[in-house]
């Protein structure tokens, strides 16, 4: 390859493959303390609270369906998130993970939810 345009494409796309190595690994990594299905349902969730708050602050009533939506994904994400604290979830590897390593926490893990 002696073409300088050639060669400058080369350069270019190796430079694009460690780039989307480097995010893939990082995304890995924020799928091992979140799964991405728990975070995409939380972003939505977020809309649908922030979107009550909206009708709420110009004092337009809120739409029961925006309402029912609500109910449903506080049922939803409670019991997402109890299944990511059961054995083999992701919550309980980490929760574990952090017990191992130690150091100063402000709050006990590991605990029963009720406790």
């Amino acid at each position: 390859m002696s073409d300088p345009t050639l060669e400058l494409i080369l350069k270019e796309l190796r430079q694009l493959n460690l780039s989307f190595s480097e995010v893939t690994t990082y995304l890995h990594k924020a799928e091992a303390e979140i799964p991405h299905h728990l975070r995409g349902l939380m972003d939505y969730y977020h809309d649908v609270i922030h979107l009550i708050r909206a009708y709420e602050s110009i004092g337009m009533p809120i739409p029961s369906v925006l309402l029912r939506e609500s109910e449903r994904m506080h049922d939803r994400m409670g019991q997402l998130i109890e299944r990511e604290h059961r054995q083999g979830g992701a919550f309980e590897r980490v929760i574990k993970e952090m017990n191992e390593e130690g150091g100063e926490m402000k709050y006990k893990h590991g605990r029963k939810r009720d406790e």
